[in-house]
Order: C-alpha cells, then sequence, then structure tokens
C-alpha cells in the first residue's frame, strides 16, 4: 500500500553546452523523457525538480509555468519543487507559483527551507489564502521544524536520515557483490 514518487530532473551543468535560448527546452524534453520511463515502469507520482536552466532567460516565468504544465499532461500527481523565494518580482513570484498551482495534476509543493523566512511566509501565505488543501513540503535542512511550525505538511527526507539501517545493508550488498 505504498506509492513511488520518483524523482525526475537534470543538473543545469548538464545543459551548460548548449545556448542558452535552447537549454530551458532541452532540459523540459529530457524531464519529459524521465517521467515517460519512471510511470511505464510503475512509478505512481513525480517529484519535478525545478528548472533551473530557466535562470535569466527574458521568459523565465513563463518556461517555468509550460515545464510544470508538459508534465501535468502526462497524467500522474505532481509533487512541485521550487528553488526560489515565493515574492512579487521574483520569476518565482506568487502570479507564476499561482499559474503552476492551478493544475488539477499538483498534489503538493515542495519548497527549500533554505530561502529568506520572508519567502517562506510568502509561500505559506498563497497557500493557505488560494490553495489551502494543498499541502507545503518543505526539505530537509536546518529550517525544517520551523516550516513544519508554520503549517507545511510534511517533509522530504533522504532516505539515509530516516532508514539508516536500510541505507547502510544496502552499501554493504553492494560493497559485498550481492546485488540479487
Amino acid at each position: 500500500n505504498q506509492a513511488v514518487v520518483a524523482a525526475v530532473g537534470a543538473s543545469v551543468s548538464d545543459y551548460e553546452p548548449l545556448p542558452q535560448t535552447e537549454r530551458p527546452r532541452r532540459f523540459r524534453d529530457d524531464v519529459l523523457k524521465q517521467a515517460r520511463r519512471v510511470l511505464k515502469r510503475g512509478a505512481n507520482a513525480l517529484w519535478c525538480a525545478p528548472p533551473l536552466v530557466c535562470r535569466g532567460h527574458d521568459r523565465e516565468a513563463d518556461l517555468i509555468v509550460d515545464y510544470y504544465d508538459k508534465l501535468a499532461k502526462l497524467g500522474a500527481p505532481l509533487f512541485v519543487g521550487i528553488e526560489a523565494e515565493v515574492r512579487p518580482g521574483l520569476p518565482y513570484g506568487p502570479e507564476t507559483i499561482r499559474r503552476v498551482l492551478e493544475s488539477e495534476a499538483v498534489v503538493a509543493l515542495q519548497m527549500p527551507a533554505s530561502p529568506a523566512i520572508g519567502g517562506l511566509q510568502s509561500a505559506f501565505a498563497l497557500l493557505r489564502r488560494e490553495f489551502p488543501d494543498l499541502p507545503l513540503l518543505t526539505a530537509e535542512n536546518g529550517h525544517t521544524s520551523y516550516c513544519l511550525m508554520m503549517g507545511a505538511g510534511a517533509a522530504m527526507l533522504e532516505l539515509g536520515a530516516c532508514c539508516t539501517d536500510t541505507v547502510a545493508e544496502m552499501v554493504k550488498t553492494h560493497a559485498d557483490n550481492r546485488y540479487h
């Protein structure tokens, strides 16, 4: 009775050799291929890495929305990951977030707890006001407890943080060449 949420995304450095104008499209297309592959193999939902390759593009906000829209069309529930403060004047401002969260495919917004506290508070306020049923997830770091106190629905913790024995056994079996 467990759901598998597969992470999809890529490193910005993979796209640095490309012209900046081509990076967002190639990133989006590569992530869509990954998403189709993991859904075909049984994933139930997708955690979507933020499209950081869009940074500095003159249409950054529109490219962000397009990226999540295309992923939503795959039909799987989306955990939308963002990597920035949510405040007016920024590409991940309230209007952009609002456009992304309007998709019925989005089941949660995940943002790192490391941006300025004001950006976190802005995201919480937007969710409470306009998307009260949508949980905010936070990533594992120094502000996790603050985010949970502010109303985050959950924290995304790395496997090693919560299942240390399992991770240790995985490393040991690999070292012993017991791949089966």
